[in-house]
């Protein structure tokens, strides 16, 4: 059952399309976005069932935790890891060659964004081989923990479901034309957090549509 955020009357199916975000309520005559409703307002998530994408799992730990991952595996990485490595050896041969021949001196300050550059597209070029995306409710505690990185480096957060509005998927900046996406969750104080980035919008969508269960069935 999908109810208006406003008056709270029952939207008929035919009121409202998941897939363009549309919800129109006929009685207040307002048009809602259907991802923005509080959790509790929606009873279907985005995505109903559904085989996972490649690179997706869902699955219970031992502990009975609850988790769900996503590789963020890119193919860019064919350009990052060779444009890399052409760029870090260019740098680093010639900020060695400005010591060896000159000791440091202040013009070897040239090459510092040099060898900052190779850092950041040393961990881009990780992060497109071995990013992971991964959603996990304790069983310990209850708690939601959201992680996104590679190699064990990257953000977590932790999530009080009692705290938590709704969430949404928003797109980066550019608007639809962006190849961007963002997880947004809302809580009851009235803050936000975007807690996921990623240009793989289809495995956000079940991202989303996993912590729209956790937080469901601890509102049930």
């Amino acid at each position: 059952m999908v109810r208006c955020p406003e008056c709270r009357s029952e939207i008929p199916q035919s009121d409202f399309n998941v897939s363009t975000d549309r919800l129109w309520c006929a009685k207040c005559g307002k048009l809602y976005s259907f991802r923005e409703l509080p959790v509790e307002e929606v009873a279907t998530p985005v995505r109903s069932g559904g085989t996972l994408p490649a690179g997706c799992k869902r699955f219970q730990t031992l502990r009975g935790d609850e988790v769900f991952e996503a590789s963020l595996y890119s193919n860019i990485w064919l350009f990052l890891v060779p444009f890399t490595a052409f760029w870090g050896g260019l740098s680093m041969t010639g900020m060695v060659s400005s010591i060896r021949q000159r000791g440091f001196q202040l013009e070897t300050l040239f090459f510092l964004p040099f060898f900052v550059g190779t850092i950041v597209l040393t961990g881009a070029s990780l992060f497109s081989l071995f990013g992971k995306l991964r959603v996990k409710r304790s069983a310990a505690d209850g708690k939601i923990i959201c992680y996104q990185g590679c190699l064990g480096i990257g953000k977590t957060w932790r999530l009080e479901p009692s705290e938590i509005k709704s969430f949404r998927i928003i797109t980066g900046i550019g608007g639809r034309n962006s190849n961007s996406y963002y997880l947004e969750v809302t809580f009851k104080n009235g803050d936000r957090k975007r807690i996921f980035f990623t240009g793989q919008e289809e495995k956000l969508r079940f991202a989303h549509d996993f912590l729209y269960t956790l937080v469901k069935k601890h509102l049930d």
